[in-house]
């Protein structure tokens, strides 16, 4: 039984024990010093931050009280929908 990584000729072999607990269409995504396995709907809501950052980044002033309610209340009812 596998509990290591390990390479071969046709990639990496990542134990199913370390997977255990992930479900559903699965991504991997190259990050700064390694590779991350992440969840479809995790890897939305990483774009989702990246894009919000990358926003912010781009505005001179902070966002309004406004549309931080706005952005809130977005999260709360996508949150409501899956609960």
């Amino acid at each position: 039984m596998l509990n290591r990584l390990e390479t071969t000729e046709q990639g990496l072999l990542i134990p199913l024990d370390w997977l255990r607990g992930l479900s559903g269409k699965m991504r991997i995504c190259r990050v700064k010093g390694g590779l991350l396995l992440e969840t479809d709907s995790q890897f939305k809501k990483r774009e989702r931050l990246k894009n919000m950052l990358r926003q912010l980044r781009g505005t001179p002033e902070a966002p309004s009280e406004a549309e931080i309610a706005g952005i809130v209340e977005e999260v709360r009812a996508e949150r409501a929908r899956r609960d």
